[in-house]
């Protein structure tokens, strides 16, 4: 009997041990399975009253091992229904563990569990009970082991058998509790995890009263309803004295500087960093430099000073390293400081060059820090350097280029900054010849030595530049004197496709006398080129990787595209949707005028506001591209799911609706006084109520913003300047408000709006919001024109406005003054050319206007000059006004019609109208006010050039008849040359399409229920011989969410613009540089690793999931559409379900539609009677008529029958 229970026992220590070798075998292998088998049976072996340690290990691994496998709840589950040791380590540690497991489960499932993490806040709202019953259990764990660890004072090195080591020193971080306190704060300071709430309240946290820890043990502290920061604060407060009471000065320090990087993290602008790094250093001098850990201290104080944005501030933080580095040299805190000090002093520098520029010029840029003097060398080269070289290609060319003597040799001086920051500066490169060059470039005279540091550039000196512009397979090239501007005539262009082992030039031509050539692309090429030559001198022009021709003419295709309308703005849950769409056909650029896409078979979906698929139909458009339907909504929508859903078609068409239910919360606020004033404080009351929640846990969510207008209406400025939370008492709640103005004597109107959410567990009930404006005494002005430039012989037509601060019209007077401006100097500046501000001359006229009831006035000057001039309009000083008057300018433009105009306006490009019909004659302004400057004027349609021409110097005024075949649009480009750059303008004049536009009217029949609709085309006659299709909406004019405008169209007749390719010489050359130029000495590690629990001796990390292989979660596979023909597929409490369009004009259902709708045909005449539904006879009914031909020709009439 004895031998028989010494062999058991021998064989469940044999087992045991052979286990604990075992286990980090299998799971090198990913066999976890096998390892959970063999610790659940090692488990069951053990004897509970000697094995406390293994029964702890064993049971911690299995945990883990079950949520390796993805088995979080599992795990969670197993460790909770273990029997746990008695032991108070054990017992202890397995609290640790547990909570590990819960912030690991958290972490798993955040992606639908964690309320307003911002990865799917609405589907979040549905786990709140279990998200916080989990946040709860695990602040209690930590809670419970945190007090454990402080009450017995055990230390890391006495649950060695639990713990990795910890490359902190044992009198820092070497007690369970600091363990215990850094993973409880690590996962509070996490906001992922934080209620929109706490995410609001943050902005109203103190940080001087989170910066003051008191010595005291108050448990009320810990209550889970304090914001996370506070909780934070309890703990590193408890903390921080229990070490201190010890006279563990050290790791109290430890514990603040900790805490205060902490909150780094959330107070991070410059001030609030700076009150974090005063704070730090009361704490760092309150140690004092005679201990070690002073020098992480002052590290620490040292990167504070790195964000700080003032010139010094680097200077700052050298002195404090250099502090921590000579005080306990061979600290851990002096060793990083060191680290940071090479860092400081590191000199480093970077040059970079214009891809092409003219001799003399600055064309260098150099940033450097702690450098005072860099050294060139220049080699003529045949060709420049590939776009990129690999570190030993690199090698080689800087080694054979040092063999070389170089053509050109200099050494520039930098100026000497000792602020340890970068600096920019501009260089000319001492090189006069024009051609190809390799620049090297070295902080040292002897570049053999620094070989690692120097740095190679590209530089290509020429006097012409070209442009190059590519369209339907065909380049072309603009070529332009680089100093003057002019077009060359006679420059070789040739089109070569760069490969590598050869360049073939695929076909050439030369610049006519305008400049162009053009170069078709007959073969596709990875690599292509345009190079230019004459003489000696060269250039080329890189063409970034093309698609080939095929693929070119397939992409060159713009997809069609829907516009979708409803019957209704909102709906409830059982509604029906009555929608409609109207598709446009695809089109290339080449085509000459839009059509419908008929007899095409797609689809219409409707997703949730979680952008989940809720339903789907499929549908086919008629002969003029009409496509309608149906969708019922479920009765049973969650209150979750109620807002914004989306309806989305096969042809990009997409349309949002409100869904929710007429019984809903109630928000509501006093009125507010009409004379507010700036910076006035106030209290704004309210009541919330809710027919589907008893707001136990409500809360109000408000934010406000400030908007600045000009007089004109312009925003300039809108700002949040304020938000917080408002606790809800007997349903009812108060908003303190500042209405804050910094300039209250701007010419700004200002405007407010205050925005309000119910908000109750986690959802929004309500929102409101609710505009004011603030009272002044001011007088705003508006000055309108409808034109970009005025002709002499015309004059000018000015209309004003004068408005009060609640932009109501006020009459009375006003004084007017104009102007003539003075063009302004320009500078030439090492960088770029900079043009100051242009100045006031004389004064031309003057008058007074008079402003009516509204506070219109008009005014009309003849007799200009042409010039540029300035009107300012301000009001009229009387001694019996008590209000004060603001000024408004405007700055015109009056030019001659037959001269060239001498404009020292630098480059113009006006149209004076930027909307043009068919018949109008288009007048422009185009040309440079620069001396001797030349530009040139292209004309496109679609991309298409329709014409180019260059502009001798001067501005001027051309005119442009607008046809037919211009309707979609015109675009016109100005493109000049200076200072070797190409520069260019672009506007864009819309010309509708009023081919395409149909006139609706109606008259009434002697049946009162009856009505004729007439359609006549764009000039004036019928519609007649057409397949034009008529669709009405009939709707009770009582139904207030019923769509009032007409839908836009506008969006199907924007002609198709392709995206032409346009390029040049200009831009930037980089450098090529070795990697270890831009490698400092090695640093210290910055942060010591510390104690993790324990799972393997061998492979520790592969427990902690740190090298695990990322998969798809679950909750990312939701709006996976592969399963959209499957009827069931459950989502959200929602069926999706596939259904074919409805063919009746009422589909069937329980709900009564809110629309009735009549389709058909025009006649031969162009009528179309229309017939009001029975069930709205008697009413007052509102008709939404759209008529459509096959080629996109449409009309639509909202109108009201009675």
């Amino acid at each position: 009997m004895i031998c028989l229970w010494l062999l058991l026992l021998l064989n469940s220590i044999t087992y045991a041990n052979t286990d604990k070798f075992d286990l980090d075998t299998l799971l090198e292998g990913t066999d976890h399975p096998s390892a959970i088998e063999q610790l659940d049976g090692l488990l069951e072996s053990l004897d509970y009253t000697r094995d406390v340690e293994l029964w702890t290990i064993t049971l911690v691994r299995a945990a883990r091992l079950r949520a390796l496998e993805s088995q979080h709840k599992q795990a969670l589950d197993f460790l909770r229904s273990k029997s746990w040791p008695e032991d108070l380590l054990a017992n202890t540690v397995l609290k640790i563990a547990t909570s590990n497991e819960i912030e690991h489960y958290l972490n798993h499932k955040s992606w639908g569990l964690v309320p307003h993490s911002g990865r799917n806040e609405a589907l979040a709202g549905k786990h709140v009970s279990e998200y916080h019953q989990l946040t709860t259990d695990l602040g209690n764990y930590y809670r419970s082991a945190f007090d454990d660890a402080l009450d017995n004072a055990i230390t890391l090195k006495q649950a060695s058998a639990y713990f990795t080591p910890s490359e902190y020193p044992e009198h820092i971080r070497g007690y369970l509790a600091d363990l215990v306190a850094s993973r409880w704060i690590d996962f509070l300071s996490d906001d992922l995890y934080w209620t929109q709430r706490q995410q609001k309240q943050l902005r109203n946290i103190d940080l001087a009263a989170l910066l003051a820890l008191g010595a005291r043990d108050d448990l009320e502290l810990f209550d889970e309803h304090l914001h996370p920061l506070n909780r934070i604060k309890a703990i590193s407060e408890r903390l921080y004295y229990w070490h201190k009471r010890a006279g563990r000065k050290e790791a109290a320090l430890e514990v603040y500087r900790l805490y205060v990087v902490l909150l780094n993290r959330h107070f991070s602008t410059a001030e609030e960093t700076e009150v974090l790094s005063q704070s730090l250093t009361e704490a760092v001098k309150a140690l004092g430099a005679q201990y070690p850990w002073w020098t992480v201290g002052q590290y620490q104080l040292s990167l504070f000073r790195q964000q700080m944005p003032h010139a010094s501030a680097l200077l700052e933080a050298h002195d404090l390293a250099v502090q921590a580095s000579i005080a306990h040299p061979t600290s851990h805190g002096a060793k990083l400081s060191k680290a940071l000090l090479r860092e400081l002093e590191y000199q480093e520098f970077s040059v970079s060059g214009q891809r092409s520029s003219a001799i003399g010029r600055a064309s260098l840029k150099v940033n450097y820090r702690n450098l005072y003097r860099l050294y060139f060398k220049a080699w003529k080269v045949s060709e420049p350097l590939p776009v990129s070289l690999e570190e030993g290609e690199l090698r080689v060319v800087v080694d054979e280029l040092l063999k070389q003597p170089a053509t050109v040799e200099w050494k520039a001086e930098l100026s000497d900054y000792s602020d340890l920051r970068h600096h920019e500066t501009h260089l000319v490169p001492q090189i006069e010849e024009h051609g190809q060059w390799l620049l090297m470039v070295s902080p040292q005279a002897e570049f053999a030595d620094v070989t690692e540091k120097v740095q190679l550039l590209n530089l290509h000196l020429s006097h012409y530049v070209a442009s190059v512009s590519y369209h339907n397979g065909e380049f072309r090239v603009a070529t332009y004197d680089g100093r003057r501007g002019r077009a060359l005539p006679n420059i070789v262009v040739e089109l070569v496709e760069v490969t590598d082992e050869s360049t073939v030039v695929l076909t050439s031509a030369k610049s006519n006398v305008h400049g162009v050539a053009t170069l078709s692309r007959t073969k596709d090429a990875d690599h292509y080129q345009i190079r230019l030559r004459h003489g000696v001198d060269s250039s080329v022009i890189e063409i970034p990787g093309l698609l080939g021709l095929k693929d070119e003419q397939r992409w060159s295709l713009k997809p069609a595209k829907a516009v979708v309308f409803t019957d209704q703005l909102s709906y409830e849950p059982g509604d029906l949707i009555h929608w409609t769409m109207l598709v446009k056909a695809s089109e290339r650029n080449t085509q000459s005028a839009p059509h419908v896409l008929a007899d095409s078979a797609g689809w219409m979906k409707l997703y949730n506001p979680d952008n989940q698929l809720i339903l789907q139909q499929q549908v086919t458009t008629d002969a003029t591209g009409l496509a309608s339907g149906t969708l019922q909504l479920d009765e049973n929508i969650q209150e979750i799911d109620f807002g914004t859903w989306r309806l989305q078609s096969s042809w990009r068409g997409n349309k949002s609706i409100n869904v929710s239910k007429t019984a809903e919360s109630y928000l509501t606020i006093d009125t507010l006084s009409e004379h507010l004033s700036a910076n006035q404080a106030l209290t704004i009351n309210g009541v919330a109520r809710s027919d589907r929640s008893k707001l136990e846990e409500a809360y109000i969510s408000w934010k406000l913003r400030r908007s600045g207008f000009k007089a004109n209406g312009d925003l300039v400025s809108s700002v949040e300047i304020s938000q917080g939370v408002s606790e809800l008492i007997n349903h009812q709640f108060k908003v303190p408000l500042v209405l804050s103005i910094h300039d209250e004597s701007s010419a700004l109107r200002y405007r407010f709006e205050l925005q309000l959410d119910l908000m109750d567990d986690g959802q929004r009930l309500k929102t409101i919001s609710t505009p004011f404006n603030v009272a002044n005494d001011h007088h705003y002005f508006t000055i309108k024109s409808d034109q970009a430039f005025y002709e002499t012989a015309v004059g000018i037509n000015l209309a004003f406005s004068k408005t009060n601060s609640h932009w109501q019209g006020v009459a009375g007077s006003s004084e007017w003054f104009l102007y003539a401006l003075n063009a302004p100097h320009k500078i030439d500046t090492e960088k770029k050319h900079e043009t100051k501000e242009w100045i006031l001359g004389a004064l031309k006229k003057h008058g007074e206007l008079n402003h009516n009831n509204q506070g219109l006035a008009r005014l009309h000057l003849k007799g200009l000059e042409a010039g540029i001039y300035r009107l300012r309009l301000v009001d009229k000083q009387s001694t019996d006004s008590e209000s004060v008057g603001t000024a408004e300018e405007l700055d015109i433009i009056v030019v001659e019609s037959d001269n060239i105009n001498r404009l020292k306006a630098g480059e113009v490009l006006l149209a004076q109208k930027a909307n043009a019909e068919v018949g109008d004659t288009l007048k422009l302004l185009a040309g440079s006010g620069t001396q001797n400057q030349w530009v040139r004027l292209n004309i496109l349609k679609q991309g298409k050039l329709l014409a180019s021409q260059m502009l001798s110097p001067g501005v001027h005024l051309l005119e442009f008849p607008v046809t037919k075949s211009h309707q979609g649009g015109l675009a016109f480009n100005l493109e000049w040359v200076e200072q070797n750059q190409i520069n260019n303008k672009d506007i864009f004049v819309a010309v509708p399409w009023v081919s395409k536009h149909l006139t609706l009217s109606i008259t009434e029949q002697a049946s009162g229920d009856h009505r004729l609709l007439k359609v006549t085309t764009s000039d004036g006659h019928a519609l007649i011989h057409k397949k034009a299709q008529v669709l009405v909406h009939y709707s009770d004019i009582g139904t207030v969410n019923t769509p009032g405008e007409a839908i836009n169209l506008s969006e199907l007749y924007q002609q198709y613009q392709p995206s032409m390719i346009r390029l040049d010489n200009n831009g930037d050359s980089y450098p090529y540089y070795f990697r270890e130029s831009r490698r400092i000495a090695p640093t210290a590690k910055s942060t010591l690793r510390y104690a993790e629990i324990r799972y393997s001796n061998k492979n520790n990390d592969a427990y902690l999931g740190k090298q695990s292989t990322f998969s798809m979660l679950p909750m990312m596979l939701v709006n996976n559409e592969s399963a959209l023909g499957q009827i069931g597929l459950s989502s959200n409490n929602q069926t999706l379900k596939t259904i074919s369009a409805s063919t009746s004009v009422v589909a069937s259902g329980q709900h009564k539609p809110l629309s009735i709708v009549q389709r058909g045909f025009l006649n031969e005449n162009g009528e179309f009677q229309l017939v009001i539904p029975a069930s709205l006879r008697g009413k007052q009914v509102r008709a939404h008529i759209l008529v459509v031909t096959p080629t996109l020709e449409t009309g639509q009439l909202s109108t009201t029958l009675r």
